[in-house]
């Protein structure tokens, strides 16, 4: 598997294992910041659709509640 670096000098074998090193580096930095771009966008999408319907949430319990407030207000009259 290593026959190619076999019969290389010694300066050149230095030199292309840092360079290996360095486009592993590079590969990795590139999928994480890829990465990371998709995330953000997923978390902000989430956020925006999360802020819209926490928010008609809100209002559905709020109403539930003076709906409830006034159906127990017109049970207990006597009218």
């Amino acid at each position: 598997m290593f026959y190619v670096f076999h019969n290389l000098r010694v300066g050149t074998k230095i030199l292309s294992g840092y360079a290996i090193a360095l486009f592993l580096m590079v590969a990795v930095t590139a999928l994480a910041v890829y990465r990371l771009e998709a995330i953000n966008r997923t978390v902000a999408d989430l956020a925006d659709n999360l802020a819209q319907d926490q928010h008609i949430a809100d209002t559905l319990v709020n109403e539930v509640l003076l709906v409830r407030l006034f159906a127990n207000k017109y049970i207990s009259a006597n009218n």
